[in-house]
């Protein structure tokens, strides 16, 4: 993979974007579809094509991360990903396999409430950027949104989170 951070956040080296590949590729099996939110430098959408996924949406609020994740998409010469402009899910009405999220608990505390609606059956939500010490904060914001924690996994002070449906989940 070849990438060029730029002003955008994801280079790889740190622990909740390490944590969020460590996630990708124990849940991609081929043929997924994902919204990456938050998608910086495109670094978690390019691992997501690279190990399988058919397709992925990737977004950032910020234009200039959205221009420089179009320029990473250049650099590795991947098709299947589009990137655009926006606020979290906000209008975003296609239903996906995967929703993958690395940005910080004040931010996935509103993002949480728009992923239901985007899940199709079975599908999941992979959480990084989640400080140990929020951890209980995010589970209740999922709980509360009927989701529930499936796996998680800890580098260092960082935590990262898989969930899915709850009702699915007792399945």
């Amino acid at each position: 993979m070849r990438l060029d951070p730029d002003m955008a956040f994801g280079t790889g080296s740190h622990p909740t974007t390490a944590l969020m590949l460590r996630l990708l590729e124990s849940q991609i099996r081929g043929g997924e579809t994902m919204i990456d939110v938050g998608t910086g430098s495109g670094i978690l959408a390019l691992g997501a094509r690279m190990l399988g996924a058919k397709h992925v949406l990737a977004t950032d609020v910020d234009e200039a991360a959205v221009a420089n994740a179009k320029a990473n998409l250049a650099l590795n010469d991947i098709d299947g990903i589009e990137v655009v402009a926006n606020d979290l899910l906000k209008g975003i009405e296609t239903r996906v396999d995967m929703v993958a999220a690395n940005i910080l608990a004040d931010v996935l505390t509103p993002l949480i409430p728009q992923v239901p609606s985007v899940l199709k059956p079975h599908g999941r939500l992979l959480l990084s950027g989640v400080y140990h010490d929020k951890v209980a904060a995010i589970d209740q914001t999922l709980n509360e949104n009927g989701l529930r924690v499936l796996a998680q996994a800890r580098l260092g002070d960082w935590v990262a989170l898989v969930a899915g449906l709850a009702a699915e989940a007792d399945e």
